[in-house]
């Protein structure tokens, strides 16, 4: 028996946003975290896996839900390359 972990399928442009996807999408635009591992702190916050928040996130992107995360999410790479 394999045991893969469950990933979310990638977000359909028709599909609605769940509870957790308005949270994310809400959070990414107004209070990204710019520590080490923001992804796991978004995480922590709502009671998901870290790879969970990582994957929303992206498919939120691709969607177009996070045109305003863009700024948020360049500062975390910034923030990476600058230690």
């Amino acid at each position: 028996m394999d045991c893969q972990p469950l990933l979310p399928r990638p977000m359909q442009a028709d599909q609605q946003l769940d509870g957790i996807d308005k949270k994310l999408l809400n959070e990414i635009q107004w209070v990204f975290p710019l520590v080490d591992r923001p992804y796991l702190e978004i995480a922590n916050r709502h009671g998901i896996s870290e790879q969970d928040a990582m994957h929303r996130i992206k498919a939120l992107k691709k969607k177009g839900s996070s045109g305003r995360s863009m700024p948020f999410l360049t500062l975390g790479a910034l923030a990476t390359r600058a230690r």
